[in-house]
């Protein structure tokens, strides 16, 4: 299984590229904000007659303080800037393919903070 393998390698791409924002796993309690999380994931086999891959979706939150959605889409563009297309290095298996398939924002709730979703759709060779 490349979950964790992927799952390292996205969070360091990401956090390579971030500027005033930090980039977590699990977000601690006093985060400040802006911030991306390199949220849930689901991975599912495909069975090729000469490979074992998968198929890894991996979802990315981002989140803001500021007013509006600016700095949402400019953490989502830097981000799939520096993952859209890329084999990333894994420490086990091999990166065939990396695509963000969907970028959605919103507020939140509360109306305070605007969120950024992104979906990842990545095939790994195992």
């Amino acid at each position: 299984m490349s979950s964790w393998p992927l799952h390292v390698a996205i969070y360091n791409a990401v956090e390579a590229v971030s500027g005033s924002w930090k980039v977590y796993d699990a977000v601690p309690a006093d985060a400040a904000f802006p911030y991306v999380v390199v949220d849930a994931q689901m991975a599912m086999d495909e069975q090729l007659l000469v490979t074992q891959r998968e198929r890894i979706r991996v979802y990315l939150s981002v989140w803001s303080k500021v007013r509006g959605q600016r700095e949402v889409l400019q953490i989502m563009a830097s981000i799939k800037a520096a993952l859209q297309n890329k084999k990333l290095a894994l420490s086990v298996g091999r990166t065939v393919s990396l695509v963000v398939t969907t970028e959605r924002t919103q507020k939140d709730i509360a109306d305070e903070t605007y969120t950024g979703l992104m979906t990842l759709e990545v095939r790994v060779n195992t």
